[in-house]
């Protein structure tokens, strides 16, 4: 459960998005962020492990970015016709908790404020 949930977060945003980004193109430079956000965590989860350490657990801002996410993507579905600044506005929202999220993935990675533990 604890790694099979994070990953069926993950598939699920990425189909969303792609799905939805074929409605709204918009969407692509929002998935391109997303993709070197979890390509990274991927990585750098990867690189950890192997040196015997790893993040304890989700960040707050990485759950709070899935929520916004989750119901930007709902409200995109269910009101196809809502008008193109409110649309913009919710993308902007998903793109300014993405970078905020990681940001915060990176800094626990390679940061100072290194968060991984030894196991």
């Amino acid at each position: 459960g604890k790694l099979l949930d994070p990953v069926a977060d993950k598939l699920t945003q990425c189909t969303m998005l792609l799905c939805l980004a074929s409605t709204y193109p918009i969407l692509w430079g929002l998935w391109a962020l997303f993709f070197v956000k979890e390509l990274f965590q991927f990585i750098a989860t990867c690189w950890h492990l192997k040196h015997g350490q790893m993040l304890s657990g989700a960040l707050m801002a990485g759950k709070i970015c899935t929520n916004v996410l989750f119901i930007s993507a709902i409200l995109m579905v269910l009101f196809p016709k809502m008008s193109g600044a409110l649309r913009n506005g919710l993308i902007g929202l998903c793109t300014l908790f993405l970078l905020i999220s990681f940001v915060s993935y990176f800094r626990a990675y390679v940061g100072k404020s290194k968060k991984v533990q030894k196991f």
